[in-house]
């Protein structure tokens, strides 16, 4: 009788385990280069978000990192309670267990959002408190790779929770593939923003917080909070191995819940006068930057431009009026003025490093504005205003750094420009 159950257990975790032995994307970790620690500053003003692409611009991964009120033990176990995902992620209308091992669970899920709905099955394994892997294996995002991993700090009573993720999305159904085979920048914007969603509804449910409801904005656009560099903000040793790796962005919010400004930072191999003047040239903007169409730019009076823009992206095309302005101090602030999207505020700024520059990205905007689309997005789940925001920032930041080290964004690799 021993023998038979010892034998049916080992059975049921070579089955598991199959899950795991797929072809699937690469994930890898970056525990050598996380210093939770030293991110605590900027993780105590929101969540952090690494960002990673190949030399043409494709996604790899993302990672998006959050401070949660709880212990690892708990954080945890939240994951591993897919019964539960309904009731703290909106728009996910079901899941349910298929196969439960002591090594594998497997689950079905089903998302239900605007214009189009996803299902699949997913497996996940796990060593408690510190790791969760999870795998697609059947139906949309087959392919994909999660991996959850849990630092405690504070001895243990607050928890540094971080989401890899690895996404394709040819097999993520008609609209989303369609979607990112008109524009294949969206498949970074797209996967970062639905963990940026994963990961900050898993903390407001850790924490019993309530949710946020999107609530129109009134009146002028807030201005932008410089992030100090330092002990009290961005210290050096904590995004500089991160930095190395790609961009890293922090998403802060307001009391309510709502964004209140999203900064991203990136290493540039060129001088800060170079990065400088390709951000000015805002002329060129849709010879480069994935999205813009057409752009014109015209001078005011003390040195200001004035930018009409319009940008074409699946399902909408959205235009507007931006005004610039150089500052004595070296940054670009940019104002939105009217069009489609009337309150945005943007800042770039530059710090010489060497032959190197550290470029500086801060944002606010109401994208619900923007379309038809987003609208019904950001109804259904308002933490998609934080996604997006970053994302569709995060891919002009992309931009501007490969112009300025002299790379074009859709090549295959580094390649001068002529």
């Amino acid at each position: 009788m021993f023998r038979a159950t010892l034998l049916l257990c080992i059975l049921c975790s070579l089955v598991g385990e199959r899950a795991f032995a797929g072809s699937h994307l690469p994930l890898e970790s970056r525990q050598r280069e996380l210093r939770p620690n030293a991110l605590i500053p900027l993780l105590e003003r929101g969540e952090l978000a690494l960002i990673e692409v190949s030399a043409s611009g494709e996604s790899k991964q993302i990672a998006v990192m959050a401070m949660i009120a709880v212990p690892p033990e708990e954080a945890y176990d939240a994951i591993l309670d897919v019964e539960a995902y309904p009731k703290f992620l909106k728009g996910m209308k079901r899941t349910r267990i298929t196969q439960k091992t002591p090594s594998v669970l497997g689950y079905e899920w089903q998302l239900d959002l605007p214009i189009f709905d996803l299902q699949g099955q997913r497996a996940m394994r796990g060593r408690r408190p510190r790791l969760i892997e999870v795998r697609g294996t059947a139906g949309h995002f087959k392919t994909s790779q999660d991996r959850w991993e849990f630092y405690g700090i504070d001895g243990g009573k607050r928890t540094v929770a971080v989401l890899y993720r690895a996404v394709e999305f040819k097999d993520a159904g008609l609209v989303l593939r369609t979607l990112t085979q008109l524009e294949p920048s969206m498949a970074n914007a797209l996967s970062l923003a639905m963990a940026f969603v994963q990961v900050r509804s898993l903390r407001l449910h850790l924490e019993r917080r309530a949710a946020p409801s999107y609530r129109p904005l009134l009146g002028p656009v807030p201005e932008l909070e410089p992030i100090p560099m330092g002990s009290e903000g961005a210290r050096p040793e904590a995004i500089a191995p991160l930095l190395d790796l790609g961009l890293l962005a922090l998403v802060e919010s307001d009391a309510e819940g709502s964004l209140r400004q999203a900064t991203i930072w990136a290493n540039v191999q060129a001088p800060a006068a170079k990065l400088r003047g390709v951000v000015l040239e805002a002329s060129e903007y849709a010879r480069f930057i994935p999205t813009f169409k057409e752009t014109k730019l015209s001078k005011l009076k003390e040195g200001h431009l004035r930018l009409e823009w319009t940008l074409d992206v699946p399902l909408v095309s959205v235009s507007g009026v931006t005004d610039i302005f150089p500052r004595a101090d070296g940054a670009i602030d940019m104002l939105a003025v009217s069009g489609d999207v009337e309150r945005a505020r943007w800042r770039w700024s530059f710090t010489e490093q060497g032959e190197a520059t550290l470029l500086v990205h801060q944002v606010y905007s109401d994208v619900r504005e923007a379309s038809w689309f987003v609208e019904k997005l950001v109804d259904r789940e308002p933490l998609l205003e934080h996604g997006i925001v970053v994302a569709s920032s995060a891919i002009g930041v992309q931009a501007i750094k490969a112009r300025s080290e002299g790379r074009r964004p859709d090549s295959e690799a580094s390649t001068p420009e002529k």
